[in-house]
């Protein structure tokens, strides 16, 4: 009889369990689609777990675990575990932003039933009903076999789902319940629950830090594999300038020019840079392999073509940028001294 009684008691607390994974699930479900999305989530201000008022695409990927969506049966399993510490915590969560993921014209399902809607079945309340005609009927039987029995014991020994106290029956005066802001958020769950979610957010932190790493690596391997493929003479003479800019300023514009990245130009009267083209590759002229610069795909004139520019490469005792034209609409000329575009002569005349 008493195992009987656990038994369904825990039959009760499972049904229970899943009313309230289902109702969850429905308020999630904004279009409802029987799917939940990462953009459903989005709106829920409590998965917010890095509190900067956005929830973001990665926050809520975190919390589906990997699925693009999320039916029910999945919900009640993986999901209504994850969700639901964080989603009760929103009362004292900061609001989320108007544009919020999810577009404003979609209308948030109500939850509320109409008068127009049909009753929907509570497998709570039924099987409740059930276990009260059950052990009634148990209870007469008993007290057929045994008309001795002490009630006191029984009540004493026996755990009878009839003692969970009815809240809907009880006065205000014996059981009341405190407002949501008078509850500390650490209060509202166990240690063991405590410690999963401190869990879940230091894994987040070290994923997000482990991402932003690999993000940096991964940028630092493009710059070196794409300086390592550029040409620097066939000495390596020009790899000196690398990461240098040159500037030559005439009446109206200062210009810049930064051998292998990319040239621009900056009005005197202020504003910003115009890119006058990105290093593209050199351009030879006779025997002279690196005679110029060639700098292509700058910002667009109007009506014209994206800017250019040629830089002619002379030999110099110093690193000058010297003159700077504009033959053609968009297109710049631009004329380097240096030192490295000096080369020992192939003959020579011996001294006296």
């Amino acid at each position: 009889m008493k195992r009987r009684r656990i038994e369904k008691k825990t039959e009760l607390e499972q049904l229970a369990k899943d009313v309230e994974a289902e109702e969850l699930f429905a308020s999630l479900d904004v279009n409802n689609d029987g799917v939940i999305i990462v953009q459903e989530l989005q709106v829920r201000r409590g998965l917010d777990t890095d509190k900067d008022g956005i929830v973001t695409i990665e926050e809520a990927q975190f919390f589906m675990s990997g699925n693009e969506e999320m039916d029910l049966e999945t919900f009640k399993t993986i999901g209504f575990a994850l969700l639901k510490p964080y989603l009760d915590l929103e009362e004292s969560a900061p609001p989320l932003p108007v544009d919020a993921a999810v577009d404003d014209d979609e209308e948030t399902p109500d939850l509320v039933q109409s008068p127009e809607t049909p009753e929907v079945y509570d497998p709570w309340r039924q099987n409740q009903a059930e276990a009260e005609q059950e052990d009634g009927d148990e209870l007469d039987q008993d007290d057929d076999e045994e008309p001795d029995m002490d009630d006191d014991e029984e009540e004493e020994d026996d755990y009878d789902v009839h003692d969970i106290p009815d809240h809907d029956h009880l006065p205000d005066q014996d059981f009341q319940t405190p407002p949501p802001s008078d509850i500390k958020p650490a209060d509202r769950y166990d240690e063991k629950t405590r410690n999963l979610i401190a869990i879940a957010d230091q894994a987040r932190k070290e994923f997000d830090e482990v991402e932003r790493r690999l993000s940096d690596l991964d940028r630092d391997i493009g710059k070196l594999k794409e300086g390592i493929e550029k040409d620097y003479g066939p000495e390596g003479e020009f790899l000196v300038m690398a990461g240098q800019c040159f500037e030559y300023t005439d009446n109206e514009y200062t210009y810049k020019m930064c051998p292998f990245d990319h040239c621009s130009q900056r009005s005197k009267s202020g504003g910003s840079e115009t890119r006058l083209g990105s290093w593209s590759n050199w351009e030879s002229h006779n025997d002279n392999k690196n005679a110029a610069m060639k700098f292509t795909g700058g910002q667009g004139c109007w009506n014209g073509p994206a800017r250019s520019t040629l830089v002619h490469v002379h030999c110099g005792t110093d690193n000058v940028l010297s003159t700077v034209s504009e033959p053609n609409k968009c297109e710049y000329e631009m004329h380097f001294h240096t030192p490295a575009a000096c080369h020992k002569p192939v003959g020579g005349h011996d001294e006296l």
